[in-house]
């Protein structure tokens, strides 16, 4: 009697701290820098010599919501933003285009394959998806692109409701037809090839928030 006892008290135990992990929501802004960006093949129709268009490394931040669903398994939302310069590549030198902004807008999941704990680094890996936003700001026309992102990271809890997150995230925008991007009110737009992919990569830390 007292063994079956103890077996179903184990067994709740297990039950309530596996719904205690599922219902769980995160917040965790973040803060770090970002490398690559860019269209290798983008032409200009005014200037031949224009053999590509670079997004300059920078600074990037933003915030990422978790919410449990499961043992090891999160739904993940992303928001985030890089403030750079758009440059031209004119026979091999950098021309300034513009100040633009990079924003990413994700949903997905992650999994996180190691065991819960206090204190312990967990790690993770996950697969998202949604758009890529590129703002100009000298009145040229934002482009808004499907994207997908890859991240792995690894995440600690300094007690029940606090931890910190570090991380790195490989994220890919799609150009899936012809079209002209960064276009100009005077109607001038730089062409990218169909197919295109722009990929960029970064590496943030951030602070983790159990709500």
């Amino acid at each position: 009697m007292i063994r079956k006892a103890l077996l179903s008290g184990t067994l709740l135990l297990a039950a309530t701290s596996s719904d205690i992990q599922a219902q769980a929501v995160e917040l965790a802004p973040f803060f770090g820098w970002q490398f690559g960006g860019g269209f290798n093949n983008a032409g200009d129709p005014a200037n031949s010599a224009v053999n590509g268009l670079d997004i300059k490394n920078n600074w990037v931040y933003g915030l990422v919501l978790d919410v449990g669903i499961g043992r090891g398994i999160w739904l993940e939302f992303l928001a985030d933003r890089e403030n750079t310069e758009l440059t031209s590549q004119v026979g091999g030198t950098p021309l300034f285009v513009s100040d633009i902004a990079v924003d990413y807008y994700h949903a997905g999941a992650i999994y996180q394959w190691t065991a819960t704990g206090l204190k312990k680094p967990l790690g993770f890996f996950g697969l998202t998806a949604g758009a890529t936003n590129f703002i100009p700001s000298d009145d040229r026309d934002s482009t808004l692109k499907f994207s997908f992102g890859v991240v792995l990271g690894v995440r600690s809890y300094f007690s029940e409701r606090f931890g910190v997150r570090l991380e790195s995230r490989f994220m890919a925008t799609y150009i899936n037809e012809t079209t002209g991007l960064f276009c100009s009110d005077t109607g001038f737009c730089y062409q990218i090839p169909a197919g295109t992919i722009m990929r960029q990569l970064n590496v943030v830390g951030g602070v983790i928030v159990r709500l």
